[in-house]
């Protein structure tokens, strides 16, 4: 459910400005189901998922990693993917992710 929902929300987010046979590669490696679960258990990964009447409409995941060496602060988290289906967008999903 996940991989199909970052499939669309990717390609709406990046069709228009991507090569098709470059957004194809990406999306085939990247969002296929046996990387998504991989991305899912991992226990460093956080991800959330946003639902409207109890469908699947955005998700964000949020990955540890070093930070720069402008960052001070440390720990840091990188915000690796946020993603909503475009009928929702403006209606505060993003923001509750």
């Amino acid at each position: 459910m996940l991989s199909a929902l970052a499939e669309k929300t990717f390609r709406v987010a990046f069709g228009g400005d991507t090569p098709g046979d470059d957004l194809e590669s990406y999306i085939r490696e990247n969002f296929n189901e046996k990387r998504q679960t991989l991305e899912i258990e991992n226990p460093k990964s956080a991800i959330f998922i946003a639902l409207k009447r109890n469908q699947l409409v955005g998700y964000a995941m949020l990955h540890p990693r070093d930070a720069p060496s402008c960052i001070r602060h440390k720990p840091a988290i990188e915000l690796k993917r946020i993603y909503v289906l475009p009928d929702v967008k403006g209606t505060g999903v993003a923001d509750s992710l």
